[in-house]
């Protein structure tokens, strides 16, 4: 049988994957969650939604993406990656 998991465990893992990103990327200055997940109204089927804020991000937004293992959240996520500016 297969279980949703509850959010306060999606959010235990968001940060812990944030603190590990951080450390290999000095350059994440934030991980944010908003949409259901940042309301505190996340249930079956919602997806995550984070904005990281990285320095030296560049680029269009989709290759921004591609520099974050967002496969290793336990939801599929929906990503923003912006600089400061």
């Amino acid at each position: 049988m297969l279980r949703w998991p509850e959010p306060d465990q999606v959010m235990r893992q968001v940060k812990t994957w944030a603190e590990q990103q951080g450390e290999q990327t000095p350059s994440l200055k934030r991980v944010a969650v908003f949409g259901s997940y940042g309301r505190g109204t996340a249930g079956v089927g919602s997806d995550l939604d984070l904005l990281l804020i990285d320095a030296v991000a560049s680029g269009p937004q989709h290759r921004r993406l591609l520099n974050w293992p967002l496969e290793l959240l336990p939801l599929s996520c929906d990503a923003l990656v912006l600089t400061h500016d």
